[in-house]
């Protein structure tokens, strides 16, 4: 999961993102923690996606939903990104069998 990796080194203990679901057109992320007082609450979730785009994973956040100390949020890939290879390289991201 490097992209959940990568934003876990230097989030964690303030955030910790974990994968909740994902699926042919979302992706589903817990953010769970303190969250830094002097830092957006929504940063966190805009800091994720930025390193999901580093990665090549363009989305959008469609949604986000607070819960007791944090927030799950779903991103939804672009609708120009969607193609045959995208769920593959996007599995490979997070590292996941299909």
């Amino acid at each position: 999961m490097k992209a959940l990796k990568e934003f876990n080194k230097y989030r964690v203990p303030e955030v910790k993102a974990r994968l909740d679901s994902i699926k042919d057109d979302t992706l589903v992320v817990e953010f769970t923690g303190s969250f830094c007082e002097t830092c957006g609450f929504y940063d966190y979730f805009d800091d994720f996606k930025f390193i999901l785009d580093d990665h090549g994973v363009t989305t959008e956040i469609d949604k986000i939903e607070e819960i007791y100390e944090g927030a799950v949020v779903r991103f939804s890939f672009r609708k120009t990104e969607v193609r045959a290879n995208y769920l593959d390289h996007l599995l490979s991201v997070f590292r996941i069998n299909s």
